[in-house]
């Protein structure tokens, strides 16, 4: 059930600034005031790019992240990287990266932070990922489908189509509450305040873990997927 974990597990000079397969993804900021869907504030953005063997797994049981997931010699700083369009909203200079893992839980994640300052990256830890600078969160069933999307500046846009009436834990930003998810929660974003274009964040391009040229159902599937994340 679920989508296989092919994420690699070393970085190398190429793969380094790559974006992995992923079926769950957020993202953060240290500060997430957004002002016209522009964060002027932010010293840092993080991209979480998970992949995990079955999502309905890791949303029962809660999605945890500490410095003990941290895969020995997997983490780096690039100066001056060149990153991918699709990995950031703004154009960060300097790069900063992690591979984690949980084999008991069936995940591995790749983590991106970007900044225009060196000592932004030198000061990140990974205590720094907390659900109050989520911005966004998504993730994909092994169709390639949305079934969990969440938008902390227009929080009734956020849904959880696997498990409706469930309250995730850990790292998962919505919901939090007891009950129906049919009561939205109330709960006001940390730090959150400003206007927001929320038409100029975009989620992710979905990123499958395989790919069978010769199954055109699945291309089919790729493409639509595609069309819907960038529109």
């Amino acid at each position: 059930m679920g989508a296989s974990n092919s994420q690699p597990t070393k970085l190398t000079r190429g793969n380094a600034s790559l974006v992995p397969p992923f079926n769950v993804v957020f993202t953060f900021f240290d500060k997430i005031e957004a002002i016209d869907g522009l964060w002027p504030d932010a010293q840092w953005e993080a991209r979480l790019m998970v992949q995990a063997k079955d999502i309905s797994k890791l949303m029962k049981e809660g999605f945890y992240v500490s410095p003990d997931n941290e895969l020995t010699n997997c983490s780096c700083v690039i100066l001056n990287a060149k990153c991918s369009p699709t990995m950031f909203k703004k154009n960060w200079v300097h790069l900063r990266r992690y591979i984690l893992q949980d084999p008991k839980a069936g995940w591995t994640a790749h983590l991106f932070i970007g900044a225009q300052e060196i000592s932004a990256l030198a000061g990140f830890r990974l205590r720094d990922l907390t659900t109050d600078r989520i911005a966004r969160g998504a993730a994909w069933n092994s169709e390639g489908l949305l079934v969990y999307n969440y938008n902390a500046y227009k929080i009734e846009d956020s849904f959880n189509t696997a498990h409706e009436d469930l309250a995730l834990a850990g790292l998962w930003p919505w919901p939090k509450f007891e009950g129906s998810c049919s009561e939205r929660s109330t709960r006001k974003v940390a730090s959150y305040k400003g206007s927001v274009d929320v038409e100029t964040e975009e989620l992710p391009v979905y990123t499958p873990a395989t790919t069978d040229a010769s199954d055109s159902d699945s291309q089919e599937d790729d493409t639509e997927a595609e069309s819907i994340f960038q529109s």
